[in-house]
């Protein structure tokens, strides 16, 4: 069984227009503030495509594995959601990951993806992608907005999930 881990963090981002970025960092060390220098070449948070806002690491890993699955708060999501699943999935099992659409609390281990709760005001095309050691959670305006978030967190998993020919073998 193949699982990944990948590191803890924040993401927020703005398809219109990017504030700037802030690049990696350790967990102690403060933001670095917009307009900063490149990343470097091995620095996948650098190379994020739209350019985050803001970007804050925290300690832990979030492991996807054949049981994770993927949550729809509701149908306005399941496209993003199904797309995911069908680019991860097969790279950590033989199947994509399961996706289910309902509302609700989600168990740990799942990646969500759900309405902006509020808590973050941003416009219609922009989201707040959460990866905690629990759970990777995007928060979206829009389903345009989830499907960007889902572009995002495509970048953050290592290359091989995305071409079969890279992958180990099963």
């Amino acid at each position: 069984m193949l699982t990944r881990t990948f590191m803890v963090l924040t993401v927020a981002a703005s398809v219109v227009a990017c504030a700037g970025r802030s690049g990696p960092r350790t967990p102690s060390a403060p933001a670095r503030p917009a307009g900063s220098t490149a990343a470097k070449p091995d620095d996948p948070l650098g190379r994020l495509l739209p350019k985050p806002s803001q970007v804050t690491l925290q300690d832990g890993a979030f492991t996807i594995t054949p049981a994770t699955v993927i949550y729809a708060e509701s149908e306005r999501f399941a496209f993003s959601a199904r797309f995911l699943a069908e680019h991860i999935g097969l790279a950590v099992g033989p199947a994509p990951l399961k996706v289910e659409v309902r509302p609700g609390d989600f168990p740990d281990g799942s990646i969500v993806i759900r309405a902006n709760n509020g808590t973050v005001t941003f416009g219609p095309e922009n989201y707040l992608l959460n990866v905690g050691a629990r759970s990777a959670v995007i928060h979206a305006e829009s389903p345009a907005a989830a499907f960007y978030a889902v572009q995002t967190l495509r970048q953050l998993l290592p290359p091989e999930w995305e071409y079969e020919g890279l992958r180990p073998p099963r």
